[in-house]
């Protein structure tokens, strides 16, 4: 039912694709709408996924990994976005509430 071999490839081609995918993606940042960027990013996944599968005879799947690939890329930087703005937001807040005690 599911091809292993696969799914591994796409998990170790993961590894090494998404962070490349990320910064290719930020290099488009000058020229395209933030909301236009998830897309950018999909569009990088599926054609460094082709650049990749030097041997594949199934299109399918390298279209499909090369989703999975954009997809990953956007979240990461989504995540790591909004986890960055958390951080930042807590460090003004404590600074604030250290700010109040002091007086």
């Amino acid at each position: 039912m599911w091809n292993n071999e696969l799914i591994s490839s796409i998990t170790l081609g993961a590894a090494a694709t998404v962070p490349i995918i990320v910064a290719i993606t930020q290099l488009f940042k000058f020229w395209v709408p933030d909301k236009f960027i998830p897309f950018v990013s999909l569009g990088v996944g599926v054609v460094i996924s082709f650049l990749m599968a030097n041997d594949q005879r199934d299109f399918s799947a390298v279209v499909l990994a090369g989703i999975l690939f954009g997809l990953a890329a956007s979240g990461l930087y989504s995540g790591v976005k909004t986890s960055a703005h958390a951080i930042k937001a807590d460090k003004h807040k404590n600074a604030e509430n250290q700010k109040k005690n002091k007086y």
